[in-house]
């Protein structure tokens, strides 16, 4: 780690492990018992580091993998990829992102921080975890792929660009807060007939005039259903 934080480009083409490790979080103890901690990973603050090439052989991005590497602006993912872990690329820059097919694994607070405008989640994800992509400002479009079935807490929050969101039929649940602070959504795009299962304040503080467009059949089922019928006034027929 001490030679990899000399580095401003790494490529780990040649590589042959299957895994970056996972980190791990330690408490650290405090007079004034604010609690504090302190975060362990394989390549955590290695803040020269702009751009990293992974090996085609890996499946898996441990925990805090490239925490708070806060200049990476470039990562190539390996086809091949299933999991990337918790905060694995917390507080980075990346610029942009391409999700390789075949993943399944988004964990918590896995890109929380960034700064790509644009992604596309692959059909083989089935779970986005909590705040996967919480404060990524630059955010304005999102593309959700049939195959996901739930979209954890927090999972775009404040997410302040982001103007609007197709919701696939596969969904099944979409957890508390999950587009909250959504300051520019003006549209969400329900395309299953049957109101997937809603947590609290999934919508909240985002703009005022925003739009729910449902199945025009759906109309009704959504207006009653727990958690949608706090936006009973937001929800119209689709017509697109």
């Amino acid at each position: 780690i001490k030679e990899a934080k000399k580095h401003i480009y790494l490529d780990l083409s040649n590589c042959t492990s299957t895994a970056i490790p996972d980190g791990y979080k330690e408490r650290i103890p405090r007079p004034d018992q604010i609690i504090t901690y302190r975060t362990y990973g394989v390549f955590v603050d290695c803040d020269r580091l702009r751009a990293i090439k992974l090996p085609k052989g890996l499946k898996t991005i441990g925990n805090y993998a490239f925490f708070e590497c806060d200049q990476l602006n470039s990562v190539v993912l390996p086809e091949g990829l299933t999991a990337i872990n918790t905060q694995a690329f917390y507080n980075c820059r990346l610029t942009s992102l391409t999700l390789p097919e075949g993943l399944k694994e988004i964990k918590y607070g896995a890109f929380t921080s960034n700064n790509f405008t644009s992604i596309n989640i692959p059909g083989s994800v089935s779970e986005l975890g909590a705040y996967a992509f919480d404060f990524c400002f630059d955010l304005t479009s999102v593309t959700l792929n049939e195959g996901l079935k739930i979209i954890g807490t927090s999972t775009f929050d404040h997410c302040e660009s982001l103007t609007s969101i197709r919701i696939p039929v596969s969904v099944t649940s979409i957890e508390g807060s999950a587009f909250k602070n959504c300051t520019s959504l003006t549209e969400v795009v329900m395309l299953s007939a049957t109101p997937p299962s809603m947590g609290d304040h999934v919508f909240g503080y985002t703009v005022a005039n925003y739009k729910i467009k449902v199945p025009a059949t759906s109309i009704n089922a959504y207006k009653k259903a727990s958690g949608w019928k706090d936006y009973a006034d937001k929800i119209v027929a689709n017509t697109d």
